[in-house]
């Protein structure tokens, strides 16, 4: 009798973790639509307005900056982080990218095209690195937790390689750190 009790307790457990996969999955694949117009439809929640074409382009503009692509970047370079995690930060705005522009890959250009791209020059103004984040250096760079310029490398539409040159800000040597999401 115990058996069967456990059996069955890890039969439902089982069909209760497939149902929330499921209904995961399900919502990700049916709703595309919202990946693809995510600025436009936070606005229009954000502003509560019939006709988003009348917000001001700072209202417009204050509105993306309280969305959730805009925060992606907070913690990059924070003083607990380590250096991987800086890159995975870099990285988790390019998936962001990527999940709202899926039709059009990877932003493109070098380091600083790539800020411009990211403070909101881009089809939508969605703006997923906020203006006054210290990772952002005079030249318009994004810059690791040594202050050298992350490196870009686009591998194909869909996949970037993501590089910190390390502390001895040399590229492609023994102490950088670098993923390809």
């Amino acid at each position: 009798m115990k058996r069967f009790c456990l059996a069955f307790v890890v039969l439902i457990t089982v069909i209760i973790i497939c149902f929330i996969f499921f209904n995961h999955f399900y919502s990700l694949k049916h709703n595309h639509k919202y990946l693809e117009n995510v600025s436009d439809i936070h606005i229009a929640s954000a502003a509560s307005a019939a006709d988003i074409s009348q917000l001001s382009s700072k209202k417009r503009r204050d509105i993306m900056l309280s969305l959730p692509e805009a925060h992606l970047a907070d913690n990059l370079n924070a003083p607990g982080n380590t250096l991987r995690q800086d890159v995975s930060i870099v990285c988790s705005m390019l998936a962001a990218w990527r999940s709202i522009y899926r039709k059009s890959g990877n932003p493109v250009g070098n380091n600083q095209d790539l800020v411009r791209a990211f403070l909101g020059n881009n089809p939508n103004g969605v703006i997923f690195l906020r203006p006054d984040n210290p990772a952002i250096n005079k030249k318009g760079e994004l810059c690791d937790r040594y202050g050298h310029p992350f490196f870009f490398h686009a591998e194909s539409g869909t996949h970037m390689e993501v590089r910190s040159a390390g502390p001895d800000g040399v590229l492609f040597t023994s102490d950088d750190v670098y993923f390809t999401p």
